[in-house]
């Protein structure tokens, strides 16, 4: 997993309850969130307490109800980063109901997206989509699972969900992909490496009618081999034309939202990067925001540029 050289040490996941702090749409909340169920060892007779179809959900995962959201956790082993514990190799689905104004959509993402699977899901729900799936797990990439127990590539994970119900698989859909950071700083460290990933998230999206939303690579680090990466990148996403999401900027303009490890989010990181995604895929904002190359990383931020 790219950058946890610098991250705090490994922490063992206790089975008591831990309590996290939410900052879903702004909200100091405090959520008890319930250990994540570990994945079965082959040939295991145990049974999960509780085996629920729901969404875009996997069955036969309990499903905990945290801020209003229905969510799976699969595999978990926290670490420190920044004085904030994260879970950046676990697997987390969530999934909100109800039928938006803009229509359904999905997020696949890594261990970023992983950290604010429950805020992206209940801000793009307030922003006017609906219903939401959100399926982010530690190490992912498009065409790679970073090897965590029933972890899925990007694109596996794409199928998946396209699979799992008649409401994904419409044309209607909308795509994010908030992946990037594993790929960039991995395998696809060149431009014409980032285009074959790239083409292969938007192959596994399929014919659409809408445009697949792409979230920019973001970090704070100022290493050659890092910036040459994570530009390789993002200079990919504008070339392959893709709806580009401008993580980038944003963290130009608030750094703190990458925690001190240079890559993962900090707890203010973890509502802005939600916000960032459900304002850009909004279209009524993205459209007033199109004459202004800032207009969407300022509205995002609330910076003024």
């Amino acid at each position: 997993m790219v950058g946890l050289r610098a991250c705090g040490t490994e922490r063992r996941c206790r089975r008591s309850a831990r309590v996290l702090i939410s900052t879903a749409l702004g909200l100091g909340l405090l959520v008890c969130q319930l250990p994540p169920a570990r994945a079965l060892p082959a040939g295991s007779s145990a049974k999960p307490t509780a085996v629920v179809s729901l969404g875009c959900l996997p069955q036969g995962l309990p499903v905990t109800q945290i801020a209003g959201v229905a969510v799976t956790d699969e595999y978990s082993k926290l670490i420190e980063v920044g004085g904030q514990l994260i879970d950046p190799f676990g697997n987390r689905v969530a999934f909100v109901a109800g039928r938006g104004e803009f229509g359904p959509v999905v997020v696949i993402g890594d261990s970023l997206a992983h950290q604010a699977t429950v805020e992206i899901a209940n801000t793009l729900h307030a922003a006017g989509w609906g219903p939401v799936c959100v399926d982010t797990a530690g190490g992912r990439g498009i065409q790679f699972s970073g090897g965590a127990p029933g972890a899925t590539s990007g694109a596996d994970a794409i199928a998946r969900i396209k699979a799992s119900a008649a409401q994904w698989s419409g044309r209607n859909v909308k795509f994010v992909i908030a992946l990037g950071t594993n790929d960039a700083f991995s395998s696809a460290s060149t431009k014409p490496r980032a285009l074959i990933a790239i083409r292969a998230a938007q192959a596994a999206v399929g014919a659409s009618d809408q445009a697949v939303g792409f979230v920019e690579v973001a970090s704070r680090f100022e290493d050659a081999v890092h910036k040459s990466a994570q530009a390789a990148w993002n200079s990919a996403l504008a070339e392959a034309g893709v709806e580009v999401l401008p993580f980038a900027e944003v963290i130009a303009l608030k750094p703190g939202w990458i925690a001190d490890d240079l890559v993962h989010l900090s707890t203010s990181g973890v509502n802005g990067f939600s916000r960032v995604v459900a304002y850009a895929t909004q279209p009524v904002r993205r459209e007033r925001s199109a004459r202004s190359p800032r207009g969407i990383t300022s509205a995002a931020t609330g910076v003024a540029v």
